[in-house]
C-alpha cells in the first residue's frame, strides 16, 4: 500500500507533498531510497506501523501537513 492509496492524493501530490518535507528537514532519504523521519539530531528513526494503524496515522499527517504548508 503506497502513501497515495492511503490518503488518496494523486502521486504527484504525494511526491511534490514529500519533497516539500525533505526541504523542511522534516523526513530523509536513505540509500535504498525509503522514507524516514529525521529527528532532530539527524539520526533516522524507522516507523514500522501496524497494518490497521496506517489510514489514522496518514489521515493525521494529511491534515497536519495541509495546515503547515
Amino acid at each position: 500500500m503506497t502513501i497515495s492509496d492511503i490518503t488518496q492524493f494523486s502521486i504527484t501530490t504525494v511526491i511534490r507533498k514529500l519533497q516539500k518535507l525533505i526541504e523542511m528537514k522534516f523526513l530523509v532519504i536513505d540509500k535504498y531510497k525509503l522514507y524516514h523521519i529525521s529527528s532532530v539530531d539527524s539520526k533516522m528513526i524507522s516507523v514500522k506501523m501496524v497494518d490497521k494503524q496506517k489510514k489514522p496515522i496518514a489521515k493525521f499527517f494529511a491534515k497536519f501537513y495541509n495546515q503547515l504548508v
